[in-house]
């Protein structure tokens, strides 16, 4: 007999798991101003102290001292600046450098690190090469359909080759589970872009070129979609983040910053101004704030409320 206490219990739960985070804005401050350059925004350290940035091509990389405002170039490399990544301790920024020979590109991934300046080569040059997926003191990437892992560097902590990763190999994800790959097309084939795997990894964040973002399980199973929200990222386990922008088909004529919770399956606007349009929104750690620019490449800071 089916015990209803325990069923109770368990919908109690799930009940809790997915309540409604209540998000509101606390306050937003200016980074950059225009004529500071043009940048965008592509990683954030663990300490959300820093900033990396790059250009509008993802031609180089940049750092920016988020309490000072200081700006460093790393290097000037070209592709480096798609989705590069700090590793748990904030001692290394792995990324991926393209080089052409002809019509064939060639990439190389490298480790900068951040108390020396140096920059090593950490995978020589290759075709089809992924942008760097690190988990702990690993690396993932998928090399010629290959999925690859390697540690990042002997002091760092230790992980496990079995860890639980997202890599997008020619805009299909690839969740990568124990060292296995696995291709997901939860919507079929078409374009995937701007995918992520949830801070406890249970769940993966994507737009689906065409018809929106959505949220699937491990295993493809769409589990919510939120509708047209671009370049979503996920602030918490409960709240994404991600901009409403339009266009008239030459320029971006409206833009402003959005959240949707999946305990209430609802979107919330975060900002709504007519004299500035906010894009590309990236959560600090903690999810207790995020960092936007605008077309013309000024950055802002915006604090942010959660509630149960």
């Amino acid at each position: 007999m089916i015990n209803m206490r325990l069923i109770l219990l368990l919908l109690s739960m799930a009940t809790c798991l997915l309540q409604a985070q209540e998000i509101k804005v606390a306050g937003t401050r200016q980074l950059t101003r225009h004529g500071d350059g043009a940048y965008i925004i592509s990683a954030v350290s663990p300490d959300g102290k820093r900033l990396l940035l790059t250009e509008s091509n993802y031609k180089g990389i940049s750092l920016m001292d988020k309490r000072r405002g200081k700006i460093i170039r790393i290097n000037e490399m070209p592709g480096a600046g798609f989705e590069p990544c700090f590793t748990a301790d904030g001692r290394f920024i792995i990324f991926k450098a393209d080089e052409y020979e002809g019509i064939k590109k060639l990439s190389s991934m490298l480790r900068y690190e951040m108390a020396t300046g140096e920059t090593q080569t950490l995978v020589p040059q290759t075709r089809n090469l992924t942008a760097p997926a690190v988990s702990g003191g690993r690396l993932f990437y998928l090399s010629q359909g290959k999925l690859e892992s390697s540690g990042v560097d002997k002091a760092l902590v230790k992980s496990s080759a079995s860890d639980t990763v997202l890599l997008l190999e020619d805009m299909t994800p690839v969740i990568c589970i124990n060292g296995e790959r696995k291709n997901l097309r939860p919507n079929g084939e078409g374009s995937y872009i701007w995918a992520s795997l949830s801070p406890d990894k249970t769940k993966i964040l994507y737009y689906f070129t065409g018809k929106g973002t959505f949220i699937s399980d491990l295993d493809g199973k769409i589990l919510f979609s939120p509708g047209r929200i671009s370049a979503p990222k996920w602030l918490n386990n409960q709240i994404i983040i991600g901009m409403d922008d339009r266009d008239d088909g030459y320029r971006v004529t409206r833009s402003e910053i959005v959240s949707f919770s999946l305990g209430s399956n609802q979107t919330r606007y975060l900002t709504s101004s007519s004299s500035r349009k906010e894009m590309y929104p990236f959560p600090f750690p903690g999810g207790k704030s995020i960092v936007f620019q605008t077309p013309e490449g000024e950055l802002f800071v915006m604090k942010l409320r959660i509630r149960l």
